[in-house]
């Protein structure tokens, strides 16, 4: 059963963006990786990633926050990270999540940091303008 409620789409209006964002709907909230290299080689990223060896409170929240938000951002369980939380990774280096372990607390983390991929919103406009 699909969910009914609507999300807006903030992603860029070409066929690469468009693309990413279906193969990112497409694919498992979470990506099982050994490395974070081929999720980091798109510029500007972020990476929220957890190890498989955490805790099981913390991977049901990393879980349940990535299935929520993976329209708009990179989840991934990896051994690269250390397994005492979870991690934000960027170009500038690691930066585990300060806050308490609940979905609201995290998913406010992940909507705060998470660098846009999409560069303006999708509207109507938009669309007047590829049909011109």
């Amino acid at each position: 059963a699909g969910e009914s409620k609507f999300r807006d789409y903030k992603g860029g209006r070409d066929a690469a963006a468009l693309e990413r964002l279906d193969d990112r709907l497409r694919s498992p909230p979470v990506t099982e990786t050994d490395s974070l290299a081929p999720l980091v080689a798109v510029d500007p990223f972020v990476v929220f990633a957890v190890n498989p060896a955490a805790s099981s409170d913390l991977t049901s929240v990393f879980d349940a926050v990535a299935l929520d938000r993976r329209h708009e951002a990179v989840f991934a369980r990896t051994p690269t990270v250390p397994s005492d939380g979870i991690y934000l990774v960027d170009d500038a280096g690691s930066y585990k999540y300060p806050g308490t372990l609940d979905f609201k607390s995290f998913k406010a983390w992940v909507k705060k940091h998470n660098v846009k991929v999409w560069n303006e919103p999708l509207g109507p406009g938009t669309f007047r303008k590829i049909g011109d």
